[in-house]
């Protein structure tokens, strides 16, 4: 098949959906499809690579790959409207271009590129599927970030659209797959596929990890709570006498409040780092950490779960404990849940956790067979790829 996969973030965006996409795309190619991916100038988690005017087109390890032109900014809400609305309009003029393909992968984030997906659709009469990493609307609802005004409404309305749509809608999230269908969007058109690890499995662990280094990786952003948390750690007497470490990489709009915590010691901020030197963090953790703030309901599912789980550090999740989040990592034995309302409790649990070989132990072997299961990027794939050509088979035939 001729897969275009339209994503505001690939490689060489190292956070978030970038690895993420680069990994399906690279797969997909493998398994002998023709991808292309439409993506927008690399501007996250900060404009590194400087603005853009126009779009490229290279070359990534035997992908094509257009990068469109974006409003950069990111530092201010209205700087992230305003790039999230140049790339949807890139990507809108993009769906008028002589493009081919036999199929569209709609990445959600962003909602902008729901129009230029639906145009393609229907001016080719291609098939259009939508993966679906956050519910916009309730990672807005949560931070605030749009009030409960007419822009809020506004992405409800473009969610709506996306799935009705939508010939298919592939979830990452079991939670997703349920709300979904509780809204109205039938059964046989969502499938839920977990998101493939960014890195490739890592070996069964030998023996104890030495030290006591507890890893977060990825975004900083508002739903993470990432800052609280951080000052928690720092005055948890437990965790002071071991001589824990919380090391944090990544960047995102958070990054700021958490370098203030980390002045106070015991917070080392690495920032971005390579994959090379991420996998060695990755190794070299005793636990990884995932957060979300107390309010935060299922609108994600953090994808650092699945790196995590993949390089078999066992999984200390500070979130709900209602969350499909605390439900995967209790459920595959990967790691435990602290309820994300009682931080200074979550520090003694976790500093007890740092002094127990044998559950460590037991919670990496458990979390590296799940994700050998469920999150191998060629099993992803090739799950994605099947319902892929069963879309494109079924497109002769009324839309859904």
């Amino acid at each position: 098949m001729k897969i275009h996969l339209w994503s505001i973030y690939y490689e060489p965006v190292p956070m978030g959906i970038g690895p993420v996409a680069a990994m399906l795309a690279k797969q997909l190619q493998a398994r002998g499809d023709d991808v292309t991916v439409i993506a927008s100038h690399p501007h996250y988690p900060s404009p590194a690579w400087g603005p853009s005017f126009r779009p490229r087109r290279r070359v990534r390890d035997g992908i094509d790959v257009v990068e469109l032109p974006v409003f950069t900014g990111r530092s201010r809400g209205w700087q992230r409207m305003l790039g999230e609305l140049s790339y949807g309009a890139g990507q809108t003029i993009a769906a008028l271009a002589p493009f081919k393909a036999d199929v569209v992968i709609a990445t959600v984030p962003s909602l902008m590129v729901v129009p230029g997906a639906s145009i393609y659709s229907h001016t080719r009469r291609v098939p259009w599927v939508v993966w679906l990493h956050d519910i916009v609307s309730g990672a807005a609802a949560a931070t605030g970030l749009l009030g409960e005004g007419p822009a809020l409404r506004t992405v409800r309305r473009i969610e709506r659209f996306a799935f009705r749509d939508a010939d298919r809608v592939v979830t990452i999230s079991k939670a997703f797959e349920k709300q979904l269908i509780a809204a109205g969007v039938p059964a046989a058109k969502v499938e839920q596929i977990y998101g493939g690890a960014s890195l490739s499995l890592g070996k069964p662990r030998s023996g104890p990890v030495a030290g006591h280094s507890v890893l977060v990786i990825g975004n900083i952003g508002l739903t993470q709570n990432l800052a609280e948390l951080a000052r928690a750690f720092q005055r948890s007497a437990p965790l002071r006498e071991l001589g824990a470490e919380l090391r944090v990489t990544g960047d995102g709009v958070a990054a700021p409040q958490v370098h203030e915590v980390a002045a106070g010691g015991a917070v080392t901020m690495l920032g971005v780092v390579s994959a090379e030197r991420l996998a060695g963090e990755l190794d070299g953790a005793r636990i990884a950490l995932v957060s979300q703030h107390p309010d935060v309901r299922d609108f994600n599912l953090p994808s650092k779960i699945t790196t995590y789980m993949a390089r078999g550090v066992p999984v200390f999740a500070v979130v709900n404990p209602g969350t499909e989040a605390a439900e995967l990592v209790a459920s595959s034995g990967a790691g435990w849940v602290a309820d994300s309302r009682d931080l200074d409790g979550a520090c003694r649990r976790l500093a007890g956790l740092l002094a127990d070989d044998a559950e460590l132990a037991r919670a990496s072997a458990a979390g590296l067979g799940f994700a050998a299961e469920h999150f191998q990027s060629a099993a992803v794939a090739s799950r994605f790829g099947e319902l892929l050509e069963e879309t494109v088979g079924a497109r002769g035939g009324a839309r859904a």
